[in-house]
Formats: structure tokens, sequence, C-alpha cells
């Protein structure tokens, strides 16, 4: 309706109006309150209007006097009937509304004054009243009825104009109440698909355990464990290599050690001075038991076994030094460390294995890829279309509360 307005607004200032020979008249003073957010009215629009075929065609054709005297005279509407709307100046303005506030307009024939409480806009508030005269005028006749034909032309077009004018309010209302219905469906969608994707974010993160990795993190992560069981298994199997190595170099030092030291005259000696020895003690300790030697003579017996063997063991030593027993010791030392390091690097590497077989196991990277896809990316979108739509829908309802409908109200007639 308010575009069908505007267009009779645009046409009818296209075409324009002849004046006719003016004679019978009528007028009317009226006031249109509107809301200019919802519907803009100016004079030029309701001058225009006024002259629409929906309301002043119609107002003719419900006055039979008037109809019959154009087709008698074969004359259009524009060429026999002039209406136009005359805003009224500040002080006229004023001047009635006061008047309007307090005891209203006298009629004419046919005519009533409903106007009471028209008030003046409180300084610096907008005035969005149109306040002016409805004029119709027709062309000179003898014809004494076309006086009260005119009057009632001009109430016609009045109730017409505040009809049409209700109408394209309520339709604009209309407009008002399906847009808020569909704001508030936009709400609850855009809450629905917002509550989804927050349902999705707990559940992914409950099966994670209470952190949700990125993808991209998590990928190199996995790279990394990679990497790092792989240099892991190169070094033990490096270690291993040399620990077999090792083993073997000690394998045959060793052998050659001991047989060097078995050679040893001097070893030899003092191996069988320390087995005469140990057949001396023995013998001393028959006779103490016997009562037959001292104690003095037992332990006597025992120093010269203990500094017999010293002597042995020293000598071994010697001669397997000087066969290869240093560097026997060194190997075998070094066997030592590389046997430490690959039970740490073999700790180290199952505990790599473990880690990569729980993202498999728990579907890590699968859970963080739908999480950033389903989540991450689609979580903010969502809560901002759910925000647009709650300002959406509260800019409505605001409208909707706020919203006035335009009304005439006839002040009185000449």
């Amino acid at each position: 309706m308010k575009r069908l307005i505007l267009a009779s607004v645009i046409a009818f200032m296209l075409v324009g109006a002849a004046t006719p020979t003016l004679g019978a008249s009528a007028t009317c003073l009226v006031r249109v309150n509107y809301d200019p957010e919802q519907f803009p009215l100016n004079a030029e629009m309701l001058d225009v209007l006024l002259r629409s075929p929906g309301v002043l065609a119609a107002a003719i054709h419900a006055e039979p006097a008037i109809r019959q005297r154009l087709e008698e005279e074969q004359a259009s509407i524009e060429t026999y009937v002039s209406v136009s709307f005359v805003p009224l100046d500040g002080q006229q303005r004023e001047r009635a509304a006061m008047m309007g506030a307090s005891a209203g307009y006298v009629t004419g024939p046919g005519m009533t004054a409903p106007a009471r409480g028209t008030g003046v806009p409180a300084r610096g508030e907008p005035d969005t009243r149109l306040i002016g005269q409805i004029v119709v005028e027709m062309p000179q006749d003898d014809d004494t009825e076309l006086d009260a034909a005119a009057a009632r032309l001009l109430k016609g077009i009045c109730e017409r104009l505040e009809a049409t004018l209700a109408q394209a309010s309520e339709q604009d209302m209309s407009r008002l109440r399906e847009a808020l219905a569909m704001a508030e469906s936009e709400v609850r969608e855009a809450d629905k698909r917002l509550h989804e994707i927050q349902v999705l974010q707990t559940d992914i993160t409950q099966q994670v355990g209470g952190y949700v990795p990125d993808s991209d993190e998590l990928n190199e992560q996995l790279r990394y464990w990679q990497r790092e069981g792989q240099k892991l298994r190169m070094e033990i199997a490096v270690r291993q290599t040399r620990q077999e190595a090792l083993t073997e170099q000690i394998s045959k030092i060793g052998g050659a050690v001991e047989s060097r030291a078995a050679e040893d005259a001097v070893a030899q000696q003092l191996k069988l001075v320390t087995q005469l020895r140990e057949q001396e003690l023995e013998r001393v300790h028959t006779m103490a038991k016997s009562g037959v030697a001292p104690e003095s003579e037992v332990r006597q017996a025992e120093e010269n076994l203990a500094m017999a063997r010293a002597e042995l063991a020293e000598r071994q030593q010697r001669a397997a030094s000087a066969a290869g027993g240093d560097m026997l010791n060194a190997l075998n030392h070094e066997l030592i460390d590389v046997a430490v390091d690959m039970a740490e690097q073999e700790v180290r590497l199952s505990l790599i294995g473990q880690q990569i077989k729980e993202v498999s196991a728990q579907n890590l990277l699968e859970l963080a890829g739908r999480y950033e896809r389903e989540v991450a990316l689609r979580l903010p979108v969502a809560r901002e279309m759910l925000m647009r739509a709650v300002e959406r829908q509260s800019e409505l309802q605001r409208s909707l509360r706020n919203a006035k409908p335009i009304t005439v109200t006839r002040l009185g007639v000449d």
C-alpha cells in the first residue's frame, strides 16, 4: 500500500491536474498524525494523494449529483473537480491546535467535528503532524444543490483519505509483525544451531579428556614422535652392534689375559706357596683342637695364608695387566655404558610408541580435525548470527511497540 501511494503521488505529479473555473466549494481543516520512521508524509504527497483514484474518484462515484453533472457535460474529473491540501503556516497551526484543543470547529452540512486535544508538540520534539485545509472546488453553477454536494464530496474525500492511510498504516504494521515473526524464527533457528555446536564441543572435549589439541599441532607432534622414534631405533641398532663387538673383544682379550696369567712363573710359585700355607693352616688347626699347638700358632698361620693370597692376587693382576688387562677393564666399562644407554633409549622408544598408539586409539587426529571444522570455525559464526538475529528481533519489537497508526482528524469545515 505504501508503494501504491507513492506511485500515485509520482504519477499525479508528472501528469498534473487542470484547474476548473471556480464556483461551488467546501473546505475542511484536518490534522494528520504520522510516524516519520514508519510512514513519512509531507504536504505535497498528501495533496497528490487527495487527487488519486482511490480517494477523489471513489468519492465522486459515491456522489450521484456530481457524477450526473460529469456525464451531462462529458467532463473529466480533473477538469471539473479540484481538490487540494493547503498546509497552515506556523501561527495558523498553533492557533488551529489551540482552538481544536479547546472547542473545536463549527461544522458544515453533513459534517461533524470530533476534534479535541490536538495539542502542540513540546519544544525540541519533532512535529509529526500535517495541519491544513482540504479544499474542494467546482465550476460556477446556478444549481444551489451543488454547494451541498461539494460538502458531501468533501466528507467522502476525508473518509476515503482516512481509510486509505489507515489501510496503508495497517499494512505496514502487518509487515512489521510478519518481519518480527520471521526474526523470532531466525532467533530460534540460530539458537538451535549454536546449541548443537556447543553440545558437539562438549562431546568432543570429553572424548579427548578435556583438551582438544589443534590438528596442525597434533600432526606436527606426530611427525616429531616419528622422527624421534626413527632416530632412537637407529641409535639402538648402532649400540647393539657396538655391544656385540665389545662383547667379542672382551671375550678374546679375556681369554688371552687368563692364558698369560696362568703361564706366569712367579704367579705359579706364589700359587704353590698359597697352597702350602693352606695346608699349614689346616695342620695347625688340627693340633690346636688336640691341645698340642697354642692359639698363637693358629693366628700366625692364618696371617701367613692371607699374605700369600695377597701376593698371588697382586702378581696375577700384574700379569693380567701386562697381557692386556687394562684394556679389558676399559672395554668392560664401555660395555656397561652402552648397555645403560640402550636401556634408556629403549624406554624412550617405548614411550613414544605408546603415545602414538594412544593418539590412534582415541582417534585424536580425527577428533581434532572434526573439532576444528565443526566447532572452532562454526562456533564464532553461530554466536555472531544469534547476536544479529536477537538485535534484529529487538529492533523490530521496538519498532512495533513504538509504531503509531496514521490518524486523520477533521477539526472542522467552513
